[in-house]
Formats: structure tokens, sequence, C-alpha cells
């Protein structure tokens, strides 16, 4: 489609941005969802750790002489899957003039838009893998959709956190979907302990127990007719440190050229790159390289390595 061209007028340099806050990781996420370089060859990534073990301190019999009980270190491996991105660009020439930008202003915007998008993209893949992965035990999630009120409330909360015990303090970082984090502030104006209902109506801030919080409309976070025919429910997730990690494993390389033989000159811009996701306490079992949402999405695909629930990425509770 041609740009839409004003006579006498310009551009302002502004473009629509995208609409999804995907301004979520390392410092913004309380680092619980973490973009670092790592570079590997292949499609697979595997990171040995050391198990926890049980009972390794016993009662010492004073009397016996017999040989003692060893306890063996073991190991497992958390794995990671690289997932293979592209993008591709292509205006004519003539459609960039008659605006009045050149080719070198328009890559700086195309440059901008892809930026805004990789985020997207890279955000809800982790979303999904969390979802995924923590829907797979009940010591991972609570749902509530069937309760009253069903809607994400500070009352629900508690019940959320105990699922990591005496370990509940490593659960720093709150991600949901505006829906339910708009219900819980609605709640808030009810709550009456200390002075909750007075900060949210003076701030306009989610009270959050004190964690950190991002509000991102990812599809991820949304489950499609979840409490009856057209009414979703909602997933709110609360992360521990080093939940997810996305490792730019594979560095981004873009070419623009401009292509001949058409009735128009044709600017092409295409680029790719490459990430590795790990999810904490987990392992990606399938053996199908470049995983696509299905197979990310297929809780089969994924097995706990960690032993315990309390090393795993988090809780998310699920609402109306």
């Amino acid at each position: 489609m041609a740009f839409k061209i004003y006579e006498d007028q310009f551009y302002s340099g502004m473009y629509e941005i995208v609409q999804q806050n995907s301004e979520a990781f390392n410092a913004a996420s309380n680092n619980t969802m973490n973009i670092i370089p790592r570079e590997h060859i292949g499609d697979f990534s595997k990171e040995a750790f050391f198990t926890e073990e049980d009972n390794v301190v016993t009662r010492r019999d004073i009397t016996s002489s017999a040989d003692g009980t060893a306890t063996e270190l073991d190991s497992d491996e958390e794995i990671g899957m690289k997932l293979y991105r592209r993008f591709q660009w292509e205006k004519k020439l003539t459609d960039i003039k008659r605006i009045g930008y050149n080719e070198q202003e328009y890559s700086f915007v195309v440059g901008q838009q892809t930026a805004a998008y990789k985020m997207k993209e890279m955000l809800n893949t982790a979303l999904l893998a969390l979802t995924t992965v923590l829907a797979k035990s009940a010591n991972n999630y609570l749902d509530i959709t069937g309760d009253s009120p069903n809607t994400l409330n500070y009352d629900a909360l508690p019940e959320l956190l105990m699922k990591f015990g005496d370990r509940a303090g490593r659960l720093g970082h709150f991600v949901g979907h505006s829906k339910p984090l708009f219900n819980l502030m609605g709640d808030s104006f009810n709550t009456q302990t200390d002075n909750v209902a007075g900060f949210a109506l003076n701030t306009g801030e989610f009270p959050i127990l004190g964690r950190s919080l991002a509000t991102t409309d990812s599809p991820e976070l949304v489950v499609a007719d979840g409490i009856s025919s057209g009414v979703d429910s909602y997933r709110t997730l609360v992360l521990a440190g080093g939940a997810i990690r996305l490792e730019e494993s594979e560095p981004e390389q873009v070419v623009q050229e401009t292509v001949t033989g058409k009735e128009n000159l044709i600017v092409r811009t295409q680029g790719e790159f490459g990430y590795t996701l790990k999810v904490k306490g987990f392992k990606y079992t399938d053996t199908g390289a470049n995983p696509d949402d299905s197979a990310l999405g297929t809780a089969g695909n994924w097995t706990q390595v960690a032993s315990d629930t309390k090393n795993t990425p988090g809780v998310f509770i699920e609402t109306a």
C-alpha cells in the first residue's frame, strides 16, 4: 500500500507505536525476565546444575560402629531452545521520495518500528513459555474463576504467595494484563488497611504488596472462553528472580538493497536473528529444532528439573 501523500504539507516523523507495552525485561522486571548476550552454536543450549539433596544431616548413633550412609551429590540440566526470527520490509522508492524522505530516513523509521516489534515478540514468547510450565502443576497456580469474587482481589493474593511457603519473598515481580490489574485497583478502594484506599486514589497506582509490577496486554495472559463461552479468563504472574532468560545467541544481520527489474525501484530491508529461551527449573525436552508457538505451548514438551516448587519461575493466579 502506498503512503498517503499530503500536498504542501510534511510528515512529522511521528508514527504509530506498538500498542502492547513491551518494556518488561531486565531492570524493568526486577531481574525476573532477562535478555543477555550469549552466542552459541546449535539449536539447543544445556546448562548443568547441582540438585538439592534431602536429609544430608542426620542423627549420629554414638553406640554404633556400622558403616555410615553417604549422600551422593547429583546434577541435572536446564535445556533451552534457539528460536529463529526474521523481518522484511518493502517500499517503492518513489513512495519514499514523494513524502520528502530519503532512503536513510526511511531506514531509520523502519529500524525503530522493528526494534519495538522485536521486544513485543520476545515478551509474548516468554510469557507463553512461563504460563505453559507453571500450568503443569497446581503447586504453581491458583484458580479462583469459580469463586466469589472471581476477579483479582487482595484476599486471594496471600494464598497465591503461599505456594512458595517460606520462600515467598523470592516472588518479587507481578506481570499482568490490564483487566485484572484494574480489578485489583478497584478492590483497593474498598481496602481500609492503613491507607491502601487513599494511596490508590491519590496516586492512581496499583498497591501490589511491595513488589514491582509490569502491565502488558499480552494475548498469552488471556485464556479464551476461560470462564464461559465468550467470557475470557486472565492469568497474572508473580515471578522469582531469574524466572526466564532470553539469550541473544545469534547476532542480528540486516541487509537493505534496491531491487530492480520491477516497474518501480523497490527498497527492501530484510533481517534475521535468533535467541535462546531458558526457563528456570525446567528443560525443554522436545527434540524438534526451532519450535513454533504450538510446540512451546505444549506442556508435555517441558519437564521440571527443579526438585522443589520454590526453585521454579514463580506462580500465577487465574481470574475473571
